[in-house]
């Protein structure tokens, strides 16, 4: 549901050359980007601060305008993933750095100024497109069905390990806080609510590029009874067995009025993106160890942080586990 991809700053430059239509061509490209993108960067900021120079050097027309904007977005969600490490000796070019290091990193995309050197190895798993292509890539293809249609699964269609790959693999990875919205998962915990946290759980020590700079919190409404011991349990178990450093909170809602605490909408959210989850934390299925019929699109996470906002009367002390 996410992808990773490089930008050369060198696309800038060749987006002036070729004139208004390239410009236009990388305002698409990075409009598609701030939907369901991550930008991978070297450790020093040596790209952003390359494409921030070539911008800034741009004509003072609306289109750069529009290319700080759209750069902002990004930046302000945190998409921008500083994994990379370069070559400080100057002996490769950032370009060669980062394909050595695409496959391990799982890059997607290279969008490139000019071809890559002809010894340099490009990895089977990485696409690189120069911008006068990159509407027409594969990548393109996949990345705007997914906008446009997002993911179906059909009952038993995927593994549990290939569900939480291909749905939540590089949306988590390098997220700082995950947020689970689903009020029925205090409620009915038990069954495949309990076996889903579980493997999330443990999927989640094995896949975050950092469990202890990560915390994960449900929201949910408050069970009846001692329901919410138990569930606190079996969250700290897991996470203490498979997690370990990985901070987790349940964040319970309840009004004593009756009315209902929560949306009933189901989400997940991190600091960088928002996937609504029709099924909520019941998308596992404990009698088969495959995925349920799941729905996974796209929300906003400004939207996502006024629904929950809208449902704040009801929000209780969060427990830390």
């Amino acid at each position: 549901m996410v992808f990773y991809v490089y930008i050369d700053p060198a696309v800038i430059e060749v987006a002036e050359r070729d004139g208004p239509y390239a410009l236009q061509g990388l305002i698409a490209a990075l409009r598609g980007f701030t939907q369901n993108c991550c930008v991978m960067e070297f450790e020093d900021w040596r790209v952003q601060n390359a494409i921030k120079e070539k911008v800034d050097a741009l004509p003072g027309t609306h289109d750069r305008k529009l290319l700080k904007s759209l750069l902002a977005v990004l930046a302000k969600r945190n998409r921008f993933i500083y994994c990379m490490t370069p070559d400080y000796s100057d002996e490769k070019t950032d370009t060669a750095a980062m394909l050595e290091q695409a496959a391990t990193l799982l890059i997607d995309l290279a969008l490139l100024g000019v071809p890559s050197a002809p010894d340099i190895v490009v990895p089977d798993s990485v696409q690189v497109a120069q911008l006068c292509e990159y509407q027409g890539t594969g990548f393109e293809n996949e990345r705007i069905a997914l906008v446009s249609d997002g993911s179906t699964t059909a009952p038993g269609e995927m593994d549990e390990s290939s569900f939480l790959d291909t749905h939540f693999g590089k949306a988590f990875r390098y997220a700082a806080r995950i947020d689970v919205c689903d009020k029925l998962f205090g409620r009915k915990f038990g069954d495949n609510y309990k076996y889903t946290a579980e493997k999330l759980i443990r999927w989640l020590g094995t896949n975050l590029n950092n469990p202890a700079g990560c915390k994960l919190v449900f929201h949910c409404e408050k069970p009846a009874g001692k329901t919410d011991q138990f569930l606190e349990g079996v969250l700290r178990d897991v996470r203490d067995k498979h997690a370990p450093g990985l901070s987790v909170e349940v964040q319970y809602y309840q009004l004593l009025s009756g009315d209902n605490p929560m949306p009933h909408e189901r989400f997940i959210q991190t600091d960088q993106i928002a996937l609504e989850v029709d099924r909520g934390m019941d998308f596992l299925d404990a009698g088969t160890a495959k995925s349920r019929d799941v729905f996974v699109s796209y929300k906003g996470l400004s939207a996502c942080a006024k629904v929950l906002k809208a449902y704040s009367a009801g929000r209780l002390p969060a427990v830390t586990v």
